[in-house]
């Protein structure tokens, strides 16, 4: 016995596999227009500029100058010269003194004032070496007195000593204290020229009643 007939017959779409491929086709078509359109952009890429080359460094070489060769040369020395006139070369050292400072005298007393020198300069003193007042109170004594009238000896080598005796000085007839200031001399009038003091002394006496 032959089995019945199927009266319907298949078609395509009762087919599994053709309805899942057809359905996947809708889904792709639905999202394909639903998608936004994208208009496409072109991007402008920036122009590279080339950088300058890297300078080079160069060295210059600088140019040497020779020096001038120094020739020796003999030293100048100076061409001596005459003394300087107004030079004070003669030098003194006092080894004697008398009166005694604030020796004490009577009004109008008589008393006798020496003084020693030990010449220590590089003259030769002479005669006309001399011990001279420079001011204060005279005592009445003279202005002047040489190595040749009141020295005791007229030529003092370097080294050498000479004594200066003034005889005669007479003290004041007010009490008080008084100076009297002398000066030693050279004799450069000898030679024309004004005489130099080169060691100055002082007798200060005191005069009481």
């Amino acid at each position: 016995m032959l089995p019945a007939c199927i009266s319907n017959e298949l078609t395509l779409d009762d087919d599994p596999i053709i309805r899942y491929t057809k359905a996947a086709q809708t889904v792709f078509v639905q999202l394909t227009k639903d998608a936004p359109t994208i208009t496409p952009t072109s991007t402008e890429l920036p122009t590279l500029t080339a950088e300058p080359p890297t300078p080079t460094p160069t060295t210059t070489t600088p140019t040497l100058t020779p020096e001038p060769s120094l020739t020796a040369t003999a030293e100048i020395q100076p061409t001596p010269t005459d003394t300087d006139p107004n030079e004070l070369i003669d030098k003194a050292q006092l080894v004697l003194y008398a009166p005694q400072v604030d020796q004490i005298y009577s009004p109008g007393g008589i008393f006798e004032a020496q003084v020693g020198f030990r010449n220590v300069g590089p003259n030769t003193w002479n005669s006309g070496y001399s011990l001279r007042f420079l001011n204060g109170n005279s005592f009445e004594a003279a202005g002047k007195y040489t190595l040749e009238s009141f020295g005791s000896q007229t030529i003092v080598a370097p080294g050498a000593e000479v004594a200066i005796t003034i005889p005669a000085m007479t003290a004041p007839t007010e009490p008080g204290t008084y100076v009297s200031n002398w000066c030693f001399y050279n004799n450069r009038e000898e030679q024309g020229l004004p005489p130099q003091c080169f060691y100055i002394v002082s007798f200060q006496i005191i005069v009481q009643q």
